[in-house]
C-alpha cells in the first residue's frame, strides 16, 4: 500500500495536535507546574543551547517580542530562567537557565518520553521501527526546509 504525501500531512495534522495536549498534562502535573507548551519550549531551546537574547528567542519561535516578554516572565517568576543584561548593550537581554530550571527540563523531558513509551508499548516492534525511521525521515525534511539554515540535531534536541 502506497501513502501519499497528503496522506501523511493529514496523520500529522490529526496526531501532532493530540499528543501535545496530551503531553501538556505532564507540563502542569509537576510541583513548579509550567501551564503551558510554550513554557517548555523555551526551557528545552535555552537547555540544548545554553543561552541566548530574548530577540533572538522570539525570532526563534516566531512570537512577537511582548509575547515573548511574558512567557519569559513567567519562568523568570517560578525561578527557571534568569534574565542578564548585557554589558555592552543594555538594550540586549540574555535568558539563561537556572539550576531549578535545567532540573524541571529534565524531569518533564523524562516523564514525557515515559509516557510515549507507554502509549508506544501497544505497537509491535515492526510498527516502532517504521514511526521512528518516519519520524527520523520527516525531522531532516523540516530541518532541510527551514529558513534559518540551522542544522538538524544529531541528538534528541527539540525543533
Amino acid at each position: 500500500m502506497s501513502t501519499t504525501e497528503i496522506e501523511c500531512a493529514r496523520l500529522i495534522l490529526e496526531t501532532f495536535p493530540h499528543a501535545m495536549r496530551t503531553l501538556a498534562h505532564d507540563m502542569r502535573d509537576v510541583p513548579q507546574g509550567l501551564g503551558t507548551v510554550p513554557q517548555y519550549r523555551i526551557l528545552a531551546y535555552l537547555h540544548h543551547h545554553g543561552h541566548d537574547t530574548m530577540g533572538r528567542l522570539a525570532e526563534r519561535h516566531n512570537v512577537t517580542m511582548p509575547t515573548m516578554t511574558k512567557i519569559v516572565a513567567g519562568l523568570v517568576d517560578k525561578g527557571l530562567v534568569e534574565r542578564e543584561t548585557d554589558s555592552r548593550d543594555r538594550r540586549v537581554v540574555r535568558l539563561r537557565l537556572t539550576d531549578s530550571g535545567d532540573s524541571l527540563f529534565m524531569d518533564l523531558r523524562a516523564r514525557m518520553e515515559t509516557r510515549l513509551a507507554n502509549l508506544m508499548a501497544s505497537m509491535n516492534d515492526e510498527e516502532r521501527a517504521a514511526l521512528s525511521c518516519g519520524l527520523r525521515a520527516f525531522q531532516r525534511a523540516i530541518y532541510s526546509a527551514a529558513s534559518d539554515n540551522v542544522p538538524a540535531p544529531e541528538t534528541n534536541a527539540p525543533l
